[in-house]
């Protein structure tokens, strides 16, 4: 499970260091990149961060999250978000024998999932959007963060398998 783990902890870091470099930029700057996307990037990312809460909510784990997505500036996002990984590496390490298989009810798709589909559904879901910002602000000029696994591991890890 500690890959896993891992995988939630490199989303918010990715995650914090595309926040850290918009937040670098200024609002101004971001503004202008957001020309041209289906949302604002400062909303794109509130909602990435905003869904990540929910699903940790949805599969039974908390991040004692005290700051709303939707209004907390991109500083308190930056900490909102480092809660949020720190409460899925607490909710993962703490899932019993056959967690993954359990069923997660996803109440605006009015459908069913795994715990372990959910999961690989917040990963996924951060990284599209990472995708999306991180071009529109390469896109305006401003330069954006390496977020790959491997630079996060090796960070984390040194230089080391």
């Amino acid at each position: 499970m500690q890959f896993l783990i891992d995988g939630f902890r490199h989303s918010g870091w990715a995650n914090g260091a595309l926040l850290a470099a918009c937040i670098e930029a200024g609002p101004a700057r971001i503004a202008a990149a957001s020309e041209g996307m289906y949302l604002p990037l400062d909303t794109i990312l509130r909602h990435a961060v905003k869904v990540e809460a929910v699903y940790l909510r949805l599969l039974g784990g908390e991040a004692g999250i005290d700051h709303d997505p939707e209004t907390a500036d991109l500083s308190a996002l930056v900490e909102l978000q480092a809660a949020v990984a720190a409460g899925y590496g607490a909710l993962i390490a703490g899932l019993p024998e056959g967690g993954f298989e359990r069923p997660v009810r996803i109440p605006w798709f009015d459908a069913g999932i795994s715990a372990g589909d959910a999961l690989l559904q917040v990963l996924t879901h951060s990284a599209e959007h990472r995708a999306d910002v991180a071009y529109a602000l390469t896109r305006a000029g401003i330069e954006t963060p390496h977020m790959d696994y491997v630079v996060w591991a090796v960070n984390e890890r040194g230089n080391r398998a």
